[in-house]
């Protein structure tokens, strides 16, 4: 399998979590298979994967696999009532995998096991590592780690950037090498350090390794120092040791890319993505959109004004050819949608490149199969993005095109923001989401973890300093700026002297208000709209509420489509307040709590 693929990374978690909660739930004995393979290369940079899921648990008939992609459907009654769900899971998995233009198969026989699979199309990446890129990373790594397989892993991943590299089991064969090392003069330059290990864990060798150069006995630089671990930074002691970054277990090969180059002091090529928390600078671009739909045109438009880049928009085909023809030289690239009335994406382009061949021309469509791309091709396009739109993937199009540099900038804050929305628009990828985050912020300060902060303050509680450090952690995310600053200023004064005066908590009363004032402005302004949803018989209601309790007695996850249709269906029989108390519970994880609230429901249909 090529080192580097453009893919729907998001989607196709969803299809695994699905498929292979699916298999955990019906298999009670055996084993639980993913399988990736390569099935195609092209000459064009293409490369068509299979995956597939397969069990040994209770399989199916050949009638029941008729039925299991109908919503709410089991293959047989028994089944929700054994096993749980309503089989909205396979429904979400086959949707998902249209949209990317795969279809999927099953394979089943009774008492024997169930088989899925399916194949979806990728571009490679064009250039994975280039040659100047291979000559700026070569490094001397040291790998430590008690467990075989994760140093055969990072072994791996190192060999594809052609880097030197030893390994480790542990801390003290590690301080051994880096002491031999030194004493060559050939210290390593990097070490990927697992933090749990017999003998000494990894803050453990790095106390130590501190210690030996304190003493003389290292006379080189520590290496540039990772830590590797599947636990929680917050669970590890990091405070008392020095290192130069944290990789979360299991490793990709980017994040190991990225602690390598930043190791060697190396820039990342901007099309390895864009930094987190940044934004590119393409400002001085003129954009034309041809797209009919309002909403994409929306989107578009929002994704292009963060970046500075001017754009028109154009309704279809043939608008964007008049547009275009007005003034040729205004537009550095073209965005093209493939379906549009009066004129199609293809045509309108057949009619452009009679005028212009040199214009870049980038497709947007939903259409995803190496066909559709190479017809996108064929008619004098220069590359397709596919629908829904990747922003960081636009933005790199855009750069490669234009040959415009892809700038970071930090984000900056408005510090006298009681709400800072254009800070959150530039540092989170949606307006849904940004509503999702406010809406549960609203009702932490009202109802949940943060209600009595005020009260625990005041009556100086064991508990005010740790929630009062929590909603500095939580105000600083959500862009409540000021509010976190008095927050943070509130939280040393309790720490140094155990209370808040008088003014303190007026203060804090008063800027509290002021922030529920502006979530309410923002939400009431940008309250996501409900979705069309499938109203439920009361049959079917009751069988759903029976289904999600013992879900969540099991402490399984609820799917979101199925939380969003239960809460929508008890709309009106259910207070509304319990019902959003109930789903930021479910949510966050609290089954416990949302069995309770469930508990108390009461309502005739």
């Amino acid at each position: 399998i090529p080192f580097m693929l453009y893919g729907d990374q998001l989607r196709l978690t969803q299809v695994f979590v699905n498929l292979l909660s699916n298999s955990v739930k019906f298999t009670n004995h055996g084993n639980i298979t993913l399988k990736i393979k390569l099935l195609e290369l092209t000459r064009d940079q293409k490369a068509r994967l299979g995956f597939s899921v397969e069990d040994t648990g209770v399989g199916m008939s050949q009638n029941q696999i008729n039925k299991i992609f109908q919503p709410f459907t089991q293959a047989d009654s028994s089944i929700t009532r054994k096993y749980g769900g309503t089989g909205l899971g396979l429904v979400i998995v086959k949707s998902i995998l249209e949209a990317m233009g795969a279809n999927i198969q099953v394979q089943s026989r009774v008492d024997v096991g169930t088989k899925f699979s399916f194949s979806v199309d990728f571009d490679i990446a064009a250039d994975e590592v280039d040659a100047q890129e291979r000559e700026n990373i070569l490094k001397r790594v040291l790998i430590v780690d008690d467990q075989e397989i994760s140093r055969d892993v990072l072994k791996d991943m190192l060999a594809g950037f052609e880097c030197s590299f030893d390994e480790a089991s542990d801390g003290a064969e590690a301080i051994e090498q880096i002491l031999q090392a030194d004493k060559k003069e050939e210290p390593y330059d990097l070490m990927l350090l697992d933090w749990n290990m017999p003998r000494l864990n990894g803050t453990q060798t790095m106390q130590k390794l501190q210690d030996l150069q304190k003493a003389g006995e290292l006379r080189s630089k520590i290496p540039t120092v990772f830590m590797i671990s599947a636990y929680a930074t917050k669970e590890i002691d990091l405070d008392s040791i020095v290192v130069d970054g944290f990789i979360s277990k299991p490793v990709t090969p980017l994040e190991l890319f990225d602690a390598i180059s930043s190791a060697k002091g190396a820039e990342k090529k901007a099309n390895k993505g864009l930094a987190k928390g940044s934004a590119p600078d393409l400002s001085g671009t003129y954009v034309l959109v041809v797209e009919d739909n309002e909403v994409n045109q929306e989107v578009v438009s929002l994704m292009l004004e963060k970046v500075g880049i001017n754009y028109e928009i154009a309704n279809n085909g043939a608008e964007g050819v008049e547009k275009f023809l007005e003034n040729k030289k205004r537009f550095d690239l073209i965005l093209m949608d493939l379906q549009m009335p009066v004129m199609s994406g293809f045509e309108a382009t057949k009619k452009i490149r009679e005028h212009d061949l040199d214009v870049p021309i980038v497709a947007l469509s939903a259409a995803a199969m190496i066909e559709d791309k190479e017809k996108v091709l064929s008619v004098g396009m220069n590359e397709h993005i596919g629908k829904p739109i990747d922003r960081d993937e636009l933005y790199r199009v855009i750069s490669r095109f234009t040959k415009k540099q892809i700038h970071s900038q930090e984000l900056q804050r408005d510090k006298n923001a009681v709400l800072d929305i254009e800070y959150l628009q530039k540092a989170l990828s949606s307006q849904e989401l940004i509503a999702s985050l406010l809406l549960k912020f609203q009702r932490q300060l009202l109802e949940g973890d943060f209600r009595n902060i005020i009260d625990l303050t005041q009556k100086e509680d064991a508990d005010a300093l740790s929630k009062l450090h929590t909603l500095k952690g939580v105000s600083g995310n959500v862009g409540a700026n000021r509010f976190y600053a008095l927050t943070s200023a509130l939280e040393q004064k309790f720490k140094t002297e155990r209370k808040a005066s008088d003014e303190d908590i007026i203060t804090f009363q008063e800027e509290k208000e002021k922030l529920l004032i502006e979530l309410e402005k923002y939400l009431s302004k940008h309250a996501t709209q409900k979705k069309e949803h499938i109203t439920l018989s009361q049959e079917q209601l009751d069988e759903m509420l029976e289904d999600i309790k013992e879900m969540l007695e099991q402490g399984l996850p609820i799917e979101q489509e199925m939380l969003e249709l239960l809460c929508a269906n008890l709309g009106g029989l259910v207070n509304d307040a319990e019902i959003a108390k109930f789903k930021s519970f479910v949510e966050d994880f609290e089954f416990e709590q949302a069995l309770e609230l469930m508990k108390e429901y009461k309502y005739e249909k």
